[in-house]
């Protein structure tokens, strides 16, 4: 089971919080199928925003106005609603589809389902809570709530509802016929539930961005571009083509796999046991795309469309003969990038080919709506649609005042006491102009559609042709900083809304030790400000060599302090290592310690108690630690004369005892001074 989620970037930064969003891009087209034979699609359904398929052959749709429609795609009654969905769904920000019924995820965060009351997945738990990500199985529902834990529920096929103990922090989910794919914080892949031929047994170090999974096999996107498949692959549907270029999308139907290229091309491969073959292959027509899906026996996509300008009435009430309803919309573009589409929504009286509506603007008849059989019911729970093009005169004679009237008349036909829950909603969907402002053939909505990151601000417009406007881009790399700064708020440490390299590029004596950081911010840092000053110790040190004795990057104020070990054990204020460097015999085995500091500590180094390292006076030659250079000495000294490495006895350093360690004892003979 797949679905189709446009990526929404959060506004964090107050800079572009105030300035951001007189729309965001939309690109709605046609929903176009392809696979199984005698697909169909509603002819009253438009432009589409957002799409869903199912593995029982059933696609659904939100339309431009927002409207959710919900048909059987194939085989018999191919085109024809199943049935209507609720008409209080909502806002719809994701659509997914169930095995005959249907899960959204509301702009709001709350999650809606519709169906069967039999079908247990439609009963949304009360406790549920807000959420960022639905998906919608055979009889069963992930979502993805707000904390990032994943909460299921519905017929627990083979425990397709049971959440691992063990599932971390969640930032995906994905769902099909029987089997979850999910992507943990971090990018691992986690599956459970039916695990046909390995579909629940990801590559375990596979790191992803985007899962799909098909009947008996799953994918998932890198970052790089790239897929990965596991599970059945008798039809190649887990083998990528070998000239298969970067991906920006991925999913998976039964048997196949579908991406998205990053010029919105599609690719699909594998095998269709409908019809087999036509499933493998995008159509040649089918053009850019902006979303993509898989199910059993088909593929679907949206191809780029429209910009929209969507205008909608409230509610309009009741109507019948002889009580008309019309709306006045205001702001209307006097200019339209294409064809615009009205649309009616409507309970009524309306079962008849006699009962019908006429939609007229500003006076002009644009056609009738819902005069053909089965076009429309009687007084339904939900909402009947017809859309109706509006010819390019009359909407340039009536946008030209930036005002428009749409009247809708029913026929004599229609009561308008009939119906208790009567209702009637009117839009109108106005194309923006097209724009490419970067000269690649497509509508500039259809490239913010495919990478939202090009419209870091949500105006509509791409950054790097402008569309920050009135937004700084002081790097002057075509995104505003704002948005940079909301993508990544290190950019801007001292959270001051301009970027710190802008900062640094424009006062390099901000960032002293030139690491692309600003000083204030390395000082919040005990590492880079040990002794708390306000001022970098790497721009100190440089000024003044000697604030730093041991060149170990720190303050000796701060070394003495103890940041990083013990370097003043005889705790007078002086750095040992430079002690000792300025007075060696300090360190009289030169084994970097203060020897005052060794005799402090016990530990053996003076059993003679004589107030001196043992180890010194042996080296110097008094090898029995008498105070004395004597014949004991001497006799020490000649029982280990020509051994390797000896224990005692080796004064010159050499390895070894010989005469010039005689020469030595000699030349000390008589009292250790």
């Amino acid at each position: 089971m797949t679905r189709d989620l446009r990526r929404h970037f959060p506004i964090a930064v107050p800079a572009l919080a105030a300035l951001a969003a007189a729309h965001p891009a939309s690109a709605d087209g046609p929903y176009r199928a392809w696979g199984s034979v005698s697909l169909g699609v509603p002819a009253n359904l438009g432009r589409v925003r957002l799409i869903a398929a199912s593995f029982a052959g059933e696609a659904a749709a939100v339309c431009s106005d927002g409207q959710v429609r919900w048909w059987r795609l194939w085989s018999n009654g191919a085109g024809i609603d199943i049935s209507q969905v609720p008409r209080d769904i909502g806002e719809v920000r994701q659509l997914d589809l169930g095995q005959s019924w249907g899960l959204v995820l509301r702009t709001d965060g709350t999650v809606r389902a519709w169906g069967p009351s039999i079908i247990s997945a439609t009963i949304v738990p009360s406790d549920l809570g807000p959420c960022s990500a639905i998906a919608a199985g055979y009889s069963h529902a992930l979502a993805l709530r707000l904390d990032g834990s994943v909460r299921t529920w519905g017929q627990n096929n083979f425990g397709s509802t049971i959440v691992p103990a063990s599932l971390g922090t969640v930032v995906a989910v994905e769902t099909n016929y029987l089997h979850n794919v999910v992507i943990e914080q971090g990018g691992k892949v986690v599956c459970w539930g039916l695990n046909t031929e390995g579909s629940c047994n990801p590559p375990a170090t596979l790191r992803a961005v985007e899962v799909g999974a098909g009947s008996n096999h799953s994918v998932a996107r890198r970052a790089d571009g790239t897929m990965v498949g596991w599970g059945q692959n008798s039809y190649g549907q887990c083998t990528p083509p070998a000239d298969l270029g970067p991906i920006v999308r991925i999913a998976a139907g039964g048997d196949t796999t579908t991406v998205m290229l990053a010029d919105g091309t599609v690719r699909s491969w594998g095998w269709n046991s409908w019809t087999p073959g036509s499933e493998a292959h995008a159509p040649a027509d089918l053009g850019p795309c902006t979303s993509i899906e898989g199910a059993n026996g088909f593929n679907a996509a949206l191809p780029c469309g429209l910009d929209m300008q969507v205008l909608k009435s409230p509610n309009l009430g009741n109507f019948g003969a002889g009580v008309p309803r019309e709306h006045l919309f205001t702001g209307v573009p006097a200019t339209a990038g294409g064809t615009v589409e009205v649309a009616i929504q409507a309970a009524g009286d309306l079962d008849l080919t006699t009962e019908f509506l006429v939609v007229k603007v500003d006076g002009q008849t644009i056609g009738t709506a819902f005069n053909t059989s089965g076009s429309a019911g009687d007084c339904p729970t939900g909402l009947d649609r017809a859309v109706l093009q509006v010819p390019d005169a009359i909407f340039q004679a009536a946008a030209e005042d930036g005002e428009v009237t749409i009247r809708v008349e029913p026929s004599v036909g229609v009561s308008a006491t009939q119906c208790g829950n009567a209702a009637l909603f009117v839009s109108m969907s106005v194309p923006r102009p097209f724009s490419d402002c970067n000269s690649n053939g497509r509508h500039d909505a259809c490239d913010i559609e495919i990478d939202p990151s090009l419209d870091c601000n949500r105006d509509g417009a791409i950054d790097s042709c402008g569309g920050g406007s009135g937004l700084a881009d002081c790097d002057q790399d075509g995104t505003p900083d704002a948005c940079q700064i909301s993508g990544s708020p290190g950019l801007d440490c001292d959270a001051d809304g301009t970027l710190d390299s802008c900062e640094i590029a424009a006062n390099a004596s901000l960032d002293c030790n030139s690491n692309g950081r600003l000083d204030s911010c390395d000082v919040s840092s005990p590492l880079l400000d040990c002794d708390r000053n306000g001022l970098v110790d790497a721009c100190e040190i440089a000024a003044n060599q000697g604030l730093d004795c041991n060149s170990n990057g720190f303050h000796d104020a701060c070394d003495v302090a103890g940041t990083g070990g013990p370097f003043d054990c005889d705790n007078d204020n002086l750095v040992d290592s430079c002690e000792i460097a300025g007075n060696p015999s300090l360190d009289c085995d030169s084994d970097g310690t203060l020897d005052s500091c060794q005799l402090a500590g016990g530990g053996g180094a003076d059993k003679d108690a004589d107030g001196r390292i043992d180890a010194c006076e042996q080296a110097y030659g008094d090898l029995d630690l008498n105070g004395l250079i004597d014949g004991a000495d001497l006799g020490a000294l000649l029982s280990v004369w020509g051994l390797p490495d000896p224990p005692y006895g080796d004064l010159t350093g050499n390895g070894s005892v010989d005469g010039a360690d005689l020469g030595e004892l000699l030349s000390r003979w008589g009292p250790v001074p």
